[in-house]
């Protein structure tokens, strides 16, 4: 299967203009980023520039952070379950969706629903099942922007 076609149920890998405030990641760039050391690097860097914020408490950075880190390079987007998360948080699920509902209401993240149409979230109903994935808003944009610099050295 071409890495183009593993995209297809991950709307928010589009062919979409991507903002420092969108959740969009553009195909062609998801594309080029194949390394996966590459994509973590900018992963970090905007995790750190967002470290500074005063309306973040410490709950919520600890949830970016493994959120951050459980990135995955297929989807570009967390995966994990609010259990999993809190696990390797030291948190409770409760904890944890309480972290996941306040950084998405302050525009850090979206809640994504996996399929070909754009849904998301910005809060889990209780019992209800899908595949779910917690994108970085902003992350395209990072990735772009990178592009660029890597092709401004060469």
């Amino acid at each position: 299967m071409k890495r183009k076609e593993k995209f297809k149920n991950y709307w928010w890998v589009s062919t979409e203009y991507t903002s420092i405030d969108s959740p969009y990641i553009n195909l062609a760039t998801a594309l080029k980023f194949t390394n996966y050391t590459k994509l973590k690097a900018v992963i970090w860097s905007w995790f750190r520039s967002k470290l500074d914020r005063k309306d973040l408490g410490s709950r919520e950075k600890i949830i970016l952070w493994i959120i951050c880190e459980r990135v995955k390079g297929v989807s570009f987007s967390c995966w994990d379950s609010y259990i999993y998360l809190g696990k390797a948080t030291g948190m409770n699920r409760k904890t944890v969706a309480m972290a996941v509902n306040n950084l998405s209401k302050a525009g850090l993240i979206v809640i994504a629903v996996e399929g070909s149409t754009p849904r998301a979230k910005k809060k889990l109903e209780a019992q209800k099942r899908f595949k779910k994935h917690i994108i970085l808003v902003g992350i395209g944009y990072a990735l772009d922007k990178k592009l660029e610099a890597d092709k401004e050295k060469a």
